[in-house]
Formats: C-alpha cells, sequence, structure tokens
C-alpha cells in the first residue's frame, strides 16, 4: 500500500496501515514528508510576495528553500501536533503524540496536487519567458484541497483518539481558533 496514494480514497485504511508500520518499527518518513509539503504549501505565496522584498529574487528562493521546509517541520510537527495531542487528551483521547504527528503529516498530502497545478502553469510561463506572470491556482483549487486535507484530518484524529468525528471536528476547531487568536494578537 502506498499511503501518498491511498489517502485519497481510503483514509482509515491508510491510518491503519501506519499505524502498523510505526508498531513493525517502520520509519513512516514523516520529517521528509512535512517539510517537503510545507514548501510547497508556503513557496507559492512567497513568490507572489517576493517583490515586496528588497533582495534579487533568486536568493530570496534560495533563502526560502532552506528556511521553509525547516519552519514547516517544527510548526506542524512540534508546536501543531502538540497542542492537537494536548486538545484530544483534553477530550478523553487516546492518541500518543507521534500518531499525531502522524496525521498533521499524512492530512498535507492533498497539497501536493496544489505544487503540481503549479509546475503545470509553470511551463507555459517559461517557454514565453514571462515567469512574472505565472498564475497562482485560485481560491477555489485552495478550497478542494483544504476540503480534502480537513477529512483526513478528522478521520485520522477520530480513528488515533478512539472518538467520534464530531470530537475530532472539535479538537480542529478549538486549535484553529486559539491558533487564530494568536494569529490577530501578534498582527495587530
Amino acid at each position: 500500500m502506498n499511503p501518498i496514494l491511498s489517502i485519497w480514497t481510503k483514509p482509515l485504511e491508510t491510518f491503519s496501515y501506519l499505524k502498523q508500520r510505526s508498531v513493525d518499527g517502520k520509519d513512516n518518513n514523516i520529517e521528509y514528508l512535512i517539510a517537503a509539503l510545507t514548501t510547497c504549501i508556503a513557496f507559492p505565496a512567497l513568490i507572489s510576495r517576493m517583490s515586496t522584498f528588497e533582495i534579487p529574487k533568486m536568493l530570496g528562493v534560495m533563502i526560502a528553500m532552506i528556511i521553509l521546509p525547516l519552519m514547516g517541520l517544527f510548526i506542524f510537527k512540534y508546536v501543531f501536533s502538540w497542542f492537537i495531542w494536548k486538545m484530544g487528551n483534553i477530550l478523553q483521547g487516546k492518541a500518543t503524540l507521534p500518531e499525531v504527528q502522524l496525521v498533521v503529516a499524512y492530512s498535507l498530502v492533498p497539497w501536493i496536487i496544489y505544487i503540481v497545478i503549479i509546475l503545470v502553469l509553470a511551463i507555459p510561463a517559461l517557454g514565453f519567458g514571462k515567469m512574472n506572470s505565472l498564475l497562482i491556482p485560485g481560491s477555489l483549487t485552495s478550497l478542494v484541497i483544504s476540503i480534502f486535507t480537513f477529512r483526513n484530518f478528522i478521520y485520522g484524529l477520530s480513528y488515533f483518539n478512539k472518538y467520534t468525528f464530531g470530537y475530532a471536528v472539535l479538537n480542529i476547531l478549538i486549535i484553529t481558533a486559539l491558533f487564530e487568536v494568536l494569529r490577530a494578537l501578534i498582527t495587530n
């Protein structure tokens, strides 16, 4: 079973397979997955905002390729996963922190489609020599990918925590609200 492909159609079976792999002592490579996916998620937004920085574009891209994976790994594997795990414990969940980290990592898999779309759009832009006119996929694409991400997250949390989908949604909503309040306090 390839978890990157099966998470799309069989999320519960995929999480069961990944749990068995962990029990068997096999590495699920979530560090690489999180680093690659956060780079895929954040890179297009960074490129579109590159003109606000006063550094050469290629230098900015090289710096981003170093910082984005490390930042994503820290935020998603440690900070976000810890908060989700703690809230799961408050809601009487049974998951361990490594299991929650696994859920977070594999819930981000749908964002691979986003980078594929960007690469497909980059080919004509490169052909015409107009990388500045590269289109970033629209809000509808992001919405569909977010729905798949949310679905995988709910399935994974309910599977590992041994509670209902409602508790999984509540867990996600409480932590998301907390992070949004923190973001609002920091940016204002």
